[in-house]
């Protein structure tokens, strides 16, 4: 779901008459340093030489604000009316607020070309767009047109917000053509040594007719291709770019091929983290499984992370982000990780709305479910409720389904909550 920012001030200030006409010499962006001139020049629709009275001035400013990346701005006029500047002072959203893009299957485009052609056809969608406004829509569009620009006529693409999780601690708008299909055609991995080969034969057999995925969720198909090496301590294994092959046109399969550099495998040596009030470090890595001495696995290390960001988010932190990056001893081949944690705002319940509940259900869930509306929110509270009670009692034979909403701007969540009998 994407939320919306609402722009709290939008100001004109114009000494001249309403329907007075000036001459841009130039434009003046005071108060940013996220986007280049010529994209803001691009996303205003102005630029030097062009003439402009006050309502063009003030649909300048205003496709600015739809955009989403300013949460507020003011707009000035200086000097003589032949020779204008136009000011905008903007200020931009915080970057909490802006979401990193990702492309699953265009697979006609390396990540780095299609960072520009975005760029090119939409002015301030780089790396990172607006949860709100325009962009994200506008994004979207350009996709669709570069695709059937490919030839493939009435291809669509979809937009999803994904939430951080271990090895990806940001949000993602992640793009996806949903038709036609994109499928994964033959996977060639060279270099692979004897010890790798029977893994990398194993994954290569599996993908083989699966969705392509490249790029959804911040994770490239490089990435998913390094993740056998990297959970097996070959923390700094490198692929050589990779080689697509694309045939048809619905749907469209795409054959990979690359080399592997994989060097020799690091042993676990130290965690640390500063703590929790909840949970402190040493009570963190008893829990884990990470023995010092071990393989330093990527896997591992992220099933480690995901209980420290799910702790978090029983206490309310439903935005924070959980990062160990490794510091390597290549004297020893040891991998140190110090793990960080960016916990965010807490978030609150606003209401529960459940439906589905016989009486005698609803009798259970009065009595034994505890957060109410303003408690800060637990993320694991439904998960528990369940664990305990849809196998027993006026529960079993239910099954349930849940959607959280969660508003960023005012840090509350409503949840629903749906039961019904199964096989109904």
């Amino acid at each position: 779901m994407r939320s919306l920012i609402r722009i709290t001030a939008l100001l004109f200030v114009v000494s001249a008459a309403a329907n007075a006409q000036y001459t841009i010499k130039k434009i003046v962006f005071d108060g940013q340093n996220l986007y280049s001139q010529s994209d803001l020049e691009a996303a205003s629709g102005l630029k030097p030489g062009q003439t402009l009275n006050n309502e063009a001035l003030q649909a300048a400013a205003q496709r600015l604000v739809d955009t989403g990346a300013f949460e507020d701005m003011q707009a000035t006029l200086d000097g003589p009316m032949k020779a204008i500047s136009v000011i905008f002072k903007v200020k931009p959203v915080d970057a909490s607020k802006l979401l990193h893009i990702s492309y699953a299957n265009f697979a006609w485009w390396s990540p780095e070309e299609l960072k520009a052609e975005i760029s090119r056809r939409v002015p301030l969608a780089g790396e990172t767009i607006p949860e709100a406004g325009s962009l994200q829509a506008s994004v979207q569009t350009a996709l669709e047109a570069m695709v059937q620009e490919k030839g493939l006529t009435g291809a669509k693409v979809s937009e999803e917000v994904l939430e951080p999780r271990p090895g990806v601690p940001f949000r993602v708008a992640a793009y996806r053509i949903v038709s036609p299909a994109v499928v994964m055609g033959s996977v060639r991995v060279d270099g692979v040594s004897p010890a790798m080969q029977a893994n990398v034969q194993k994954i290569t057999a599996a993908l083989a007719g699966r969705p392509y995925n490249e790029g959804v969720g911040g994770q490239d198909i490089s990435d998913a291709l390094l993740a056998i090496f990297r959970d097996a301590g070959y923390l700094t294994a490198k692929l050589t770019p990779l080689q697509r092959t694309i045939s048809g046109t619905g749907p469209v399969q795409v054959s990979l091929s690359t080399t592997v550099q994989a060097a020799e495998a690091y042993k676990l040596g130290t965690v640390s983290w500063t703590g929790a009030p909840w949970m402190t470090e040493q009570q963190f890595l008893a829990g884990a499984k990470l023995q010092q001495g071990s393989v330093a696995s990527q896997r591992v290390l992220q099933s480690a992370m995901a209980v420290i960001q799910n702790s978090y988010r029983q206490h309310g932190y439903l935005d924070v982000t959980v990062d160990a990056p490794p510091a390597l001893d290549d004297a020893t081949h040891t991998a140190n990780f110090t793990v960080q944690v960016t916990a965010g705002e807490i978030y609150h319940l606003q209401e529960v709305r459940v439906t589905g509940l016989t009486p005698a259900q609803k009798n259970v869930w009065d009595q034994d479910w505890k957060l109410k509306p303003g408690d800060v929110y637990d993320a694991g509270a439904l998960g528990e409720f369940l664990k305990w009670h849809i196998a027993n009692g006026p529960f079993q034979g239910s099954s349930s389904a849940f959607k959280q909403t969660v508003d960023p701007t005012s840090k509350t969540v409503v949840l629903e909550v749906n039961f019904k009998k199964m096989g109904a």
